[in-house]
């Protein structure tokens, strides 16, 4: 009878085994899922994150342009007001050394 109990111990032991194998292969399995879920997660939290970074840069550098374009009509209105003043100061001059050269009296 010993040599019955032997076996059946035996068996029972390796079916136990069996047990904490499948259920050590279903873990294996739920953590790989599991582990693909949160590296997908991180991935688009990290795109996320990535893409309001680059909108906050695109509008700082579409601000700053912007700002440049104002100072450059501001710059070239105030060049285009210097013309003005020399062309309303100087237009009876310049008209006549024009004419003076055009028709010979500035020889």
């Amino acid at each position: 009878m010993e040599y019955l109990d032997l076996v059946n111990k035996i068996v029972a032991a390796e079916q136990s085994a069996q047990e904490i194998v499948k259920e050590a292969e279903t873990q294996k399995i739920t953590l790989d899922t599991d582990v693909e879920k949160e590296v997908a997660r991180l991935r688009e939290d990290y795109m996320s994150r990535a893409k309001r970074r680059l909108e906050s840069i695109e509008k700082t550098e579409q601000d700053d342009a912007q700002d440049d374009i104002r100072a450059l009509d501001k710059d070239f209105e105030a060049a285009m007001a210097r013309i003005n003043r020399a062309y309303h100061a100087h237009k009876e001059g310049w008209i006549q050394t024009l004419f003076a050269e055009i028709a010979g009296d500035g020889a």
